[in-house]
């Protein structure tokens, strides 16, 4: 995830200064349940621990979101962690 300065000039403009800047890392995806279907039909499938029928679902990827971000520092602090564990 990376930020950069701008904004709307007066005419209505966009404008972009400066370099972009690392902020963060997404560290997981943002997704949803969502139904299973054929055409209109959505497909059930037999629960085989309690043998209840339920709707058969699938991860998909959630349009409105981009997911879990970390702060730029905690990735530094891990992999400062990780690869400099004996360094003082």
């Amino acid at each position: 995830m990376f930020h950069t300065s701008g904004g709307l000039t007066r005419n209505g403009g966009i404008t972009l200064g400066g370099p972009p800047k690392l902020i963060g890392i997404v560290s997981k995806d943002a997704y949803e349940e969502a139904p299973v279907r054929v055409g209109e039909t959505p497909i059930k499938a037999v629960n085989q621990q309690t043998g209840n029928v339920v709707p058969m679902t699938a991860q998909v990827l959630n349009i409105g979101g981009i997911g879990i971000i970390e702060p730029v520092a905690k990735a530094k602090k891990l992999i400062i962690d990780t690869f400099y564990i004996n360094q003082p």
